[in-house]
């Protein structure tokens, strides 16, 4: 087992490509705990994993991601849905440039989620999050391709957030 304690902060390029050198490459899989950023380089490490080459080259599809190693995602905070989603958000450590890997071969395998965990949150902790669920809602519902279901649920968190956040 390969335990890694990274920063808080969105992952770089620079960042993932070295942990990925420094780590045993014979694992069965992959285990994220923490936020959104914590969970996207966990699934970063599984793609070069997986696949090969540096995690830079699969920005603009340069290269594909043909499998992935199971990931298994827990997380610490709320908001960024990282533990749901097909994505991963990176920041190119060379041009600064943030770009996004989306497949559906890094969703996780399983995610683990503890309301009661989450429910022990501080204020400042959920601040952040909560904006970041209100921008969401907010993106979906004037998305002119929303379907009637998506418009239904987005103005539901919309009005979560607004009663939640006391805006």
């Amino acid at each position: 087992i390969d335990i890694i304690n990274r920063p808080g902060g969105e992952p770089f390029s620079e960042d993932i490509d070295l942990t990925f050198k420094n780590i045993n490459t014979n694992l069965d899989g992959f285990i994220g705990i923490g936020g959104g950023s914590v969970m996207d380089f966990v699934k970063a490490l599984a793609i070069v994993d997986s696949n090969g080459g540096s995690i830079k080259d699969y920005e603009f599809g340069k290269r594909k991601v043909n499998k992935c190693k199971p990931i298994y995602l827990c997380p610490s905070t709320c908001g960024s849905g990282s533990e749901v989603t097909q994505y991963v958000v990176i920041n190119n450590s060379e041009t600064g440039r943030k770009f996004t890997i989306a497949n559906e071969k890094v969703c996780a395998t399983q995610a683990a989620i503890d309301p009661i965990l989450l429910s022990m949150l501080k204020t400042k902790n959920l601040i952040e999050p909560a904006l970041d669920a209100f921008t969401h809602c907010l993106e979906a519902l004037l998305n002119k391709n929303s379907k009637d279901l998506v418009d239904k649920y987005s103005l539901e968190g919309l009005m979560l957030s607004f009663k939640n956040l006391n805006l």
